[in-house]
């Protein structure tokens, strides 16, 4: 049994004794009168109005009890409707974390690998000379690989923007880009948007960092930008995260069954009620915009 489950039983066994005593003291007051009548008739109509008043106060009394009580049982109902939606969404999210990182890893690291194999083949008749260079590449895609799953493996254990911000963890993704890929990404985080830290943020990161691997997938430029502030707004703001490049672009429109890129930044984001902009066009470069209300 749960503890909405007790809370309401305990709720249903205080209320009871609750009515039951008050309809015991109006009981009482009916026979009162009616000895006080039957030694006194003259005050017979002082005892009724008495005994009419008391017995209104305590109907009411009751109603407001059974009522109060009926209206936290609902209230009990709600909330565990609330956090057994709110235990599905988390299972939800972290299956799509999943997703993408195996997106990320798995997926382009095994299409790397296929296109090294068919060329292979196609070398071992047409100019087997150069076999042995293109094994060596193929070595280098699997090791590529097998970096990115141990990567997307310690990506999962470890949640970077909950442990150390939004800000650190973003100043690290692009300077693991500059080393490993000699790709140079500008930065540039406001004060209020550098120390969030909660959950949405982790997974407003973890968009970002799809956006900055499809630059370094796709783009074909070595160079991005990464904007990153908490805008004015009702409450505590709304969060703004611009990705951009001028490299090839693409057209936002057409949709490749399989690819889950964009699919997945969006539901990630819609899970924590945030929205993904994108604008793009051939050879005129792609930008993000990710909006979050605080």
């Amino acid at each position: 049994m749960g503890p909405l489950d007790r809370q309401s039983r305990f709720c249903n066994r205080t209320s009871a004794p609750r009515a039951n005593l008050i309809l015991t003291v109006l009981a009482g007051f009916a026979v009162l009168g009616g000895i006080a009548a039957f030694l006194s008739p003259e005050a017979l109509l002082a005892v009724i109005s008495a005994t009419l008043i008391v017995g209104i106060l305590t109907a009411l009394v009751v109603v407001s009890v059974a009522t109060g009580d009926a209206g936290d049982h609902a209230s009990d109902l709600e909330i565990g409707r609330m956090a057994e939606e709110n235990r599905h969404a988390a299972v939800l999210r972290e299956r799509l974390r999943i997703a993408r990182d195996l997106h990320d890893t798995l997926a382009h690291s095994m299409a790397a690998m296929l296109a090294q194999i068919r060329l292979i083949k196609k070398l071992a008749t047409a100019a087997p000379e150069r076999l042995v260079e293109e094994l060596e590449r193929a070595e280098e895609a699997a090791l590529a690989g097998l970096h990115e799953a141990r990567s997307a493996v310690t990506r999962m254990r470890y949640q970077a923007v909950r442990d150390d911000g939004l800000g650190a963890a973003l100043g690290r993704l692009t300077k693991r880009l500059r080393l490993r890929k000699n790709i140079q990404i500008e930065l540039n985080v406001d004060p209020r948007a550098f120390v969030l830290a909660d959950e949405r943020a982790e997974m407003v990161f973890r968009v970002v960092e799809e956006a900055v691997h499809n630059i370094e997938q796709h783009a074909g430029v070595e160079r991005g930008f990464i904007d990153a502030k908490v805008k004015p707004d009702t409450g505590n703001g709304c969060l703004e995260v611009i990705v951009r490049d001028e490299g090839k672009g693409f057209d936002p429109s057409s949709y490749t069954i399989g690819h889950y890129g964009i699919t997945g930044m969006r539901e990630q984001l819609a899970m924590i009620g945030g929205t993904l902009l994108i604008e793009s066009a051939l050879k005129r470069g792609t930008q993000l915009t990710i909006n979050l209300r605080l």
